[in-house]
């Protein structure tokens, strides 16, 4: 069971289909890890769903969608992702059958077991396997991708960090969200494990280091770039920017 979970608020909007795209990944991410927040999500879910059906006042009135206030664009993105989370929610953990493995695709079979643990909402984002996605080098032994999420307003990555490796000490310029996917990491502040739910705002100050035995995947959105402290690594803080996504395929 993870140790950090979203607040109430968090779930509340989640519920209600009111989150950002790539906030309600988060949380849809985390919640396949976490089945007390599974839990409120349907209680608050149908509590939302008796609320709307005893409102007499509105009964006759259609009631404007969310999707409404969105252009086009980012209604159909909006519609896609939440029918990947939607999907997530009732699929089987994994149906593939297993195949004999040789000493040739040794490492394929690596690459999808890993892909294979990640949780079902992510999973719809990706291709067959993580490695082919553009993975891109951000330090010694930090690897980042974007995903395609469909929000126009913030960054949505998943991060690798090696096993027993850190990154290098940074700050925020604004939020991050990040949710531990496999293996697991520690700064300052504590170890976080799989699943757990991490919330950090601008001034934010950290170091992750991965544990030994893995490698830590970890999935985050930015909505503004992160800022390197050290006297070396700080010379890259003029080149980094976010990179909002683009709608899911």
């Amino acid at each position: 069971m993870p140790r950090l979970h979203p607040d109430i608020h968090w779930l509340i909007d989640y519920a209600a289909g009111t989150l950002p795209l790539s906030h309600a990944l988060c949380v849809a991410a985390h919640t396949e890890y976490c089945s007390s927040c599974q839990s409120k999500v349907r209680e608050l879910s149908a509590i939302g769903g008796s609320l709307m059906s005893t409102d007499t006042g509105t009964s006759n009135a259609a009631e404007p969608s969310a999707s409404e206030e969105l252009n086009e664009d980012e209604s159909e993105a909006l519609n896609k992702l939440w029918a990947a989370i939607e999907q997530a929610k009732v699929a089987q953990s994994d149906t593939d059958a297993t195949r004999p493995v040789d000493q040739a695709n040794h490492v394929n079979t690596l690459q999808s077991e890993t892909t294979a643990a990640l949780p079902t909402c992510v999973k719809k984002l990706l291709p067959d396997t993580m490695e082919q996605l553009n993975w891109k080098k951000l330090g010694r032994h930090l690897s980042v991708t974007q995903l395609a999420s469909g929000d126009t307003q913030r960054e949505v990555a998943l991060h690798r960090i090696h096993p027993g490796r850190g990154v290098a000490n940074h700050d925020h310029k604004g939020e991050e969200v990040t949710v531990v996917l496999r293996g697991s990491f520690s700064d300052q502040k504590g170890i976080y494990l799989p699943g757990d739910f991490l919330v950090m705002q601008a001034g934010h100050s950290h170091q992750p280091v991965a544990s030994g035995d893995m490698e830590c995947i970890c999935l985050s959105v930015l909505d503004a770039p992160i800022k390197f402290t050290g006297p070396i690594n700080r010379l890259m803080n003029p080149f980094l920017k976010i990179h909002p996504s683009p709608a899911p395929a």
